[in-house]
């Protein structure tokens, strides 16, 4: 092969055709690539040693370059050590690698450096900003490189004043990292928006999918996608760009007290300069530049052709083929395949290369590629450009830092985003040089008279940090941990004395009977140990999120010792109580330090049968889910987990902003009973869909009972407190929240007509669940995934006690007329209403709330039997867990596909499953899992949306023979609450099945069968003794704050 100062020798005065000057990019181009070089690429600098001596130092690992034919005296010998190697992610080694000490993402580094240590040499002691002195790429005077290193360091410290006075109570530390990130964002978005269109083109831009994004986020990234920089990229394509740098753009002086970035004058001079001197074409005339692996006895072109022999680079052919074909070139030895790609060469270029190299396969990729004609609309070649497109399609979809993103903790707003989206170079240029008046705005491009005229500067687009960058939590940040402590100590006595309230209100009044309508409908919400556990840590962090905001928000007395607390409200004039707990505002105070009790942390053992299944770590291989939703996601194994709060899409509207309920209109008038909107909008008017059957209620209750359960509070021992009483807030509970009876209700009478008081529905408020300060939050006892929890259970203890442990089998219940199996039976339910004593059990506690969930839950149960008796006939080598397992998997596999291929179309119609991309596939997996979504159940969903489905009821539950001829009598809903008796009629079920399928169901509307708005849960022995559904589910969206 020939040397590479033999082909240096032989190319450097050949370029691509047009002259050695481009008539249409400035030198900001070749900056902006040898900067892009910097922050992705830097091979390891080894000191030399004596490679050229008679016993070379460096041993093996000397690669030196001898000038001549042979060596000789005439000779010339230049000392090598071959770039240290390093290993394959996976620790195996397949071929030889180099290590790079730059990081492998365009993240501003060549700026900041690669460490920590690098980072903090650069840092001024106070504000966030930079000293520009510490600037070792900034120290070249007259440097183009060290014009634009120093421009972003300016703008740098720009951009910290800034956040240091919409922040003020921002540290150092903050500022500097959260300036360097949005310089970092520009950088990202000039390189794509402005710089490559520009090198590659726009074609190339489109077929490799690089062009940024004009609104929303960017969703490519993937962590499949293994970053880095490319050898091929950082040994020869992007040191094209150094070739194309102005001779007067290069300077070798450093002296760091004469800097250019330290003088207006001379600083503007080389922004002009760097803005307005054309760029070069690629060749191989390379001026020596100060780098960390540049040596001073060598050519800079030379080295990098000798550094891609050492990194094992594949010939130029090899690339014209991966770029053209897809794959690597089969061996030649002539021309033959280069002078076949049409436009890739001149003649005169091609000449020039057979002159240096006997065969293709020969040819240094630099060399060729910076011969080759550069594509139309693009400043290199096509070769060049496949090799960039290659690249930064990797740094950006190997990114998860990347500006674009919309991964939490680092992603930016859309507004913060739309602003950056804004930004040019030249915005960035005239930003930080206060003497520059007016620029050409594609700063890339030479000026043009009519397409890229100069325009002032006050026009060119720069970050303006607006609002958008304003910390909400500044509001909560500037409260003293004193004034945290005091309002938890408080709270700590607020809770015990509130604790102390419900006792004697429990030892004089009592608890109502689980068996009356307030029982059952109590035993409808239910709550496990863990979730009242759970809430009692809620409400001490409730009760301090209210104290700390009475303490911040009433005005400080006269008196000496409220000096203090004075001074705090003067720091936070002109926040509201809306900024102190918008964002994460209260929830980012950490009270863990001042509870004396740390009730905060779970308690495994309240677990009837302790499987502390939350505390073993996550098996990535496991094919098999949690009970409770654990480690469904790897990366935040609590997501969507049974025992979490509701998320919720508009933040919560309550009246003080933490739990209050909404009881007052905007209008400042009191809001309507709920009892009044139910009669006023939901009258019991039959209307019957035209398609639709029974089944879509009744599997929708079902599919509800998956993904939601909301539990209500307790009295002491698990007692139900009588809240049926209007005063029963001060004299009961204070959870209670009673609905009054409107006057001229046309089915309840206005007053008791026993005890002459005024009527109320019961209702007791839902648990609350957060573990952060700040506005309240329910509990959803089940998990956020349609994973067959409502057959299985939510938690392991549960799911043990209702397997039989053997065949995979769940438990069941002999029919006593020697029909199909029913669901297991439990004596031990309260609130059970059945004549025999007899509730049944399954996944999901209200499984007897109605006949025809019993049935339907009794269909699921079989159907999971069903599923593990042909595993084992199957597979007789499965044991017990293996078979339940599997038939679990695939019982929850088919309810998931049942749900969105039948139910979801029915209720949203297909326009709607298609705009939101919820139909499945006919093929193939669905690939649109994202680690980063929070599954958790919406609040809005469980209290509002889904409650609709309640207009889809009708006063009876349909019974039809096997020829599906009805039979008499119905199930009337009043007399099946709780009331499972009728489940043991012979062949019931599959009666009840076959009514639910042929029977329409009422149409999605306001109106609600009087069933469940006169009647539910209601005693018949006790006129007016049932309870309004539709009005609880009213009150229920005013506690939750919706």
């Amino acid at each position: 092969m020939p040397s590479p100062d033999r082909v240096v020798a032989a190319l450097r005065g050949v370029s691509a055709a047009g002259g050695p000057v481009h008539e249409h990019v400035t030198a900001l181009v070749a900056l902006w690539g040898e900067l892009l070089l910097r922050d992705i690429a830097q091979p390891v600098a080894v000191e030399r040693g004596g490679c050229c001596g008679p016993a070379p130092a460096a041993g093996p690992e000397c690669f030196p370059l001898t000038s001549g034919s042979q060596p000789n005296a005439n000779a010339t010998c230049r000392d090598y050590v071959r770039s240290l190697p390093a290993l394959h992610d996976d620790c195996n080694f397949q071929h030889r690698d180099q290590m790079n000490v730059a990081t492998g993402f365009l993240d501003a580094s060549s700026l900041y450096g690669n460490s920590d240590e690098e980072a903090q040499s650069l840092r001024a002691p106070e504000g966030g900003l930079v000293i520009l002195e510490n600037c070792r790429l900034c120290q070249t005077v007259g440097s183009g490189m060290s014009t634009l290193a120093s421009l972003f360091l300016r703008e740098h410290n720009r951009l910290a004043v800034r956040l240091a006075a919409l922040n003020p109570h921002w540290d150092s530390d903050t500022l500097f990292l959260e300036a360097r990130r949005l310089v970092a964002a520009q950088l990202q978005h000039i390189t794509y928006s402005e710089f490559l269109p520009t090198v590659l083109g726009e074609v190339t831009m489109e077929s490799w999918d690089l062009t940024p994004r004009d609104h929303g986020h960017y969703t490519g990234y993937s962590s499949g996608v293994h970053a880095g920089a490319l050898s091929e990229v950082g040994v020869a394509a992007l040191h094209a760009f150094r070739s194309m740098v102005p001779p007067a753009l290069v300077s070798n002086t450093t002296a760091p007290g004469r800097m250019d970035a330290l003088d207006e004058h001379r600083f503007t001079r080389m922004v002009h300069a760097v803005t307005s001197s054309p760029a070069l074409r690629p060749s191989l005339r390379m001026s020596a530049q100060p780098r960390a692996d540049h040596r001073q006895d060598w050519d800079p072109a030379v080295l990098l052709l000798h550094r891609g022999r050492d990194h094992g680079l594949a010939s130029y052919p090899n690339w014209v083929s991966f770029c053209t074909q897809g794959t690597p070139l089969v061996k030649k030895t002539d021309f033959s395949f280069l002078a076949a790609q049409q436009g890739l060469f001149t003649e005169d270029n091609l000449k020039h290369l057979k002159s240096v190299y006997k065969s293709v396969g020969d040819v240094d990729l630099l060399a060729g590629a910076s011969l080759e004609t550069p594509a139309q609309g693009a400043v290199l070649g096509p070769t060049m450009g496949c090799l960039l497109a290659e690249q930064f399609s990797v740094l950006r979809a190997g990114d998860r830092f990347w500006y674009e993103n919309d991964i939490p903790p680092s992603s930016f707003s859309r507004v913060q985003l739309d602003e950056i989206r804004r930004v040019t170079l030249g915005g960035v240029i005239c930003a930080n040089t206060p003497d520059l008046s007016e620029l050409q705005p594609q700063a890339f491009v030479r000026e043009d008279p009519y397409l890229n005229v100069r325009i002032a500067c006050g026009l060119q687009p720069s970050l303006q940090l607006s609002t958008a960058w304003k910390d909400q939590r500044s509001a909560a940040a500037s409260i003293p941990e004193d004034l945290v402590r005091e309002a938890v100590q408080r709270a700590e006595k607020e809770l015990t004395a509130r604790a102390q309230f419900e006792y004697r209100m429990w030892a004089d009044k009592g608890a109502v009977d689980p068996k009356s309508p307030q029982g059952t409908a109590a035993a409808f919400s239910k709550a496990n140990k863990q979730a009242l556990h759970m809430a009692n840590s809620s409400l001490l962090l409730e009760f301090a999120s209210e104290e700390l905001l009475n303490s911040l928000q009433t005005g400080p007395s006269a008196g000496p010792g409220n000096r203090r607390r004075r001074q705090i409200v003067e720091n936070l004039i002109g926040f509201t109580r809306d900024d102190i707990l918008s964002g994460d505002g209260l929830q980012d105070i950490d009270v863990r330090p001042f509870v004396s009790s740390s009730p905060l942390q779970p308690d495994p053992s309240m677990c009837a049968a302790p499987i502390a299944e939350d505390g073993h770590p996550c098996d990535p291989t496991t094919p098999f889910r949690t009970f409770s939703g654990h480690c469904n996601n790897q990366r935040k194994v609590g997501l969507g987990k049974s025992l979490t709060t509701f998320n919720r899409l508009l933040p919560p509207a309550y009246e003080n902003g933490v739990s209050r309920p909404r009881l007052t209109s905007v209008t400042g008038s009191p809001l309507p009973s709920p009892r009044l909107v139910s009669t006023m909008v939901h009258a019991d008017i039959s209307n019957l869909h035209t398609r639709y059957s029974l089944m879509v209620m009744q599997f929708a209750q079902f599919l509800d009972h998956d993904l939601t359960f909301t539990p209500v509070h307790r009295g002491f021992f698990a007692s139900i407190p009588d809240c049926r009483s209007c005063d029963s807030p001060r004299t009961v509970h204070p959870e209670c929240m009673p609905i009054p009876v409107p006057a001229g209700d046309h089915f309840y009478p206005p007053v008791n007509q026993t005890t002459g008081e005024r009527l109320c529905f019961p209702f007791m408020r839902s648990l609350p669940g957060q573990q952060h300060l700040g506005p309240r939050d329910q509990i959803n006892q089940n998990s956020a995934f349609l994973d067959g929890s409502v057959v299985y259970g939510e938690q392991a203890c549960l799911g043990r006690d209702l397997r039989a442990f053997v065949g995979g089998r769940l438990n069941v219940t002999i029919h006593p007329v020697r029909g199909k199996d029913l669901l297991p039976q439990s004596p031990s339910h309260p609130e059970c209403r059945a004549p025999s004593g007899y509730c049944f059990i399954a996944g999901d506690a209200r499984a007897s709330e109605q006949p025809a969930l019993t049935a339907m839950h009794t269909v699921w149960m079989r159907e999971h039997n069903r599923l593990v008796d042909g595993l084992h006939a199957v597979n007789p080598h499965w044991d017990d867990e293996r078979l339940y397992q599997h038939g679990r998997r695939i019982l929850s596999a088919a309810l998931q596909h049942i749900s969105y291929n039948e139910f979801l179309p029915r209720i949203l119609g297909w326009n709607a499953v298609n705009l939101y991309g919820l139909k499945l596939q006919s093929h193939g997996y669905y690939k649109g899992y994202s680690p980063t979504c929070n599954p958790a159940i919406l609040n809005e969903f469980a209290a509002a949306a889904f409650r609709i489905g309640h207009s889809l009821l009708r006063p009876h539950i349909p019974r039809m023979s096997p020829s599906y001829k009805p039979i008499d009598p119905p199930l009337l809903l009043r007399d099946g609450f709780f009331n499972p008796d009728a489940i043991y009629q012979a062949h019931i079920v599959d009666e009840i099945m076959r009514g639910l399928v042929s029977t329409p169901m009422e149409n999605l509307d306001q109106f609600i069968t009087g069933e469940i708005t006169n009647h539910l849960f209601e005693d018949r022995r006790i006129p007016h003794s049932g309870i309004d559904l539709a009005a609880l589910n009213i009150q229920r969206g005013r506690l939750f704050a919706e």
